[in-house]
């Protein structure tokens, strides 16, 4: 179960969108009132929003006055619900977001328990949506009864947590658990998509990956730059910084991934450095073992390459050294191999 929460300046808006007034719905047949609480008898959008003037209204002026709620369940365990089954989900919903106490890594509050349970607020179920999943919109004043304001600090953490624990009371198949099991899935889809690019865009990557199921959601600061970017596939979200091995899908490290990827479908040689290195013993082994010239002579600058890169180890800090000249040494493999100097 996934749950969205926001406090939001657009209230009537909101509102208008929840219970089907909007000009955007185009079914709002498929859209069902569930609760009302504190609020007169099945208000309309704006009876809605003149009844949660009454409280702000005694208050100084709040910006964000309304938190915006969105509770999404698998359709798998909700498919036989009726309206009083999606009340109860609700309730067990609001009690669970009201009782957290969220601290910081200091230890102190940052956010003290909610009172959406004596607070005016509105659900109503939508089934109207693309897929076909039923879900809960909510629209809740941030000015509980008596005059104290909900707290909206973190309040997105506080959903997720709220969903999570009463997923878990279900024995329903949590968030996290859906996000963890598709993560090897996603990093596969993305690298896939990394070795198939002749050469790096951002646009060819996104698009590769809108092609594959996923919605691209971009990142950018206030000059226009890219800085970040999240992949959703169905209601899971799945940050850059959170994929791939060493964060090495995040947007910045992007470029050296795909190069990465590119290097190691090239066609290449591995040469192993032996250990201890005697120059003298290795070239008489390679000329008895060679005896013709024009062999010799290009198997003695593949040594004399080699013997350069000595110190490959204190440069590249590997243990071999990667050799891109197979035409030089095209049938010179199989015998080389088999020198003891290999060995």
């Amino acid at each position: 179960m996934i749950a969205k929460a926001k406090a939001i300046s657009h209230g009537i808006n909101d509102l208008r969108y929840i219970t089907g007034e909007s000009q955007h719905k185009k079914h709002p047949e498929k859209i069902y009132r569930v609760l009302d609480n504190l609020l007169p008898s099945e208000p309309d959008a704006m009876g809605i929003w003149n009844s949660m003037q009454l409280p702000l209204s005694q208050h100084r002026p709040i910006k964000n006055s309304v938190i915006r709620i969105e509770l999404s369940p698998s359709p798998k365990h909700t498919q036989f619900y009726d309206i009083e089954d999606w009340q109860k989900l609700w309730q067990d919903f609001a009690e669970e977001f009201d009782k957290q106490v969220i601290t910081g890594k200091d230890g102190k509050v940052r956010s003290c328990p909610t009172n959406l349970a004596n607070s005016k607020y509105s659900v109503w179920l939508h089934t109207e949506s693309k897929g076909e999943v039923p879900h809960l919109h909510a629209a809740v004043c941030r000015l509980d009864e008596n005059g104290n304001i909900n707290n909206d600090h973190n309040i997105h953490l506080r959903a997720q947590r709220a969903a999570e624990r009463v997923a878990k009371k279900r024995g329903w198949t949590t968030a996290a658990q859906i996000r963890n099991r598709n993560i090897p899935q996603v990093n596969q889809d993305c690298m896939e998509v990394l070795r198939t690019m002749q050469s790096w865009s951002w646009d060819e990557y996104k698009n590769a990956l809108i092609r594959k199921g996923y919605t691209v959601h971009e990142r950018e600061d206030k000059k226009g730059i890219l800085r970040g970017y999240a992949l959703m596939n169905g209601n899971t979200k799945y940050k850059a910084s959170e994929l791939g091995i060493g964060r090495n899908l995040m947007i910045s490290k992007l470029p050296a991934t795909w190069e990465n990827c590119i290097i190691s479908q090239l066609p290449s040689l591995e040469i192993m450095l032996p250990k201890p290195f005697n120059r003298q013993r290795h070239i008489k082994l390679i000329l008895l073992t060679i005896p013709n010239i024009a062999q010799t002579i290009r198997i003695s600058f593949l040594m004399s390459v080699l013997m350069k890169a000595r110190n490959i180890n204190s440069i590249f800090r590997k243990k071999y050294l990667t050799v891109l000249m197979t035409n030089l040494i095209t049938g010179l493999l199989p015998t080389v191999r088999n020198l003891p100097i290999w060995q």
